[in-house]
């Protein structure tokens, strides 16, 4: 899935610039994803992050992504991305301090991964945890 934002976005881990990349799910256990994200052309690998399904009760004929809220100013957070025709999409996970961060801008639960990984392979397997507004 090829998606352009006219904005800088944040995934988790960084802020992606204003631009073109190109969205894979690249792998699917039964409660988490991985999500890939490369440059334009999908010639350059740019991010891996963790996902778990999110589910929505209508699908639409377009690609959708949700937001997290955040402070005025800062980059919009990711918070899920649904494939035109799916009811069922990829809740982005962020580390720990920035879901903490994220779920007191938007008065939400932010799922986190309670520690820090380095590699694909460690995202498979991290212990999650949900993150309340304190």
């Amino acid at each position: 899935m090829v998606l352009t934002f006219n904005q800088p976005v944040e995934i988790p881990g960084r802020v992606l610039p204003a631009g073109t990349y190109t969205f894979k799910l690249a792998g699917a256990m039964s409660d988490r994803h991985i999500v890939q994200i490369f440059n334009a052309d999908g010639s350059r690998i740019i991010a891996a992050v963790m996902a778990i399904p999110e589910y929505r009760l209508t699908p639409t004929d377009q690609t959708v992504i949700k937001f997290n809220e955040v402070p005025g100013g800062s980059p919009k957070a990711i918070r899920a991305w649904f494939y035109p025709g799916n009811t069922t999409g990829q809740e982005f996970v962020y580390p720990k301090a920035r879901a903490a961060q994220l779920a007191r801008s938007s008065k939400e639960v932010v799922t986190a991964l309670s520690v820090d990984v380095a590699s694909v392979d460690e995202l498979k397997t991290a212990p999650l945890l949900a993150v309340a507004r304190p």
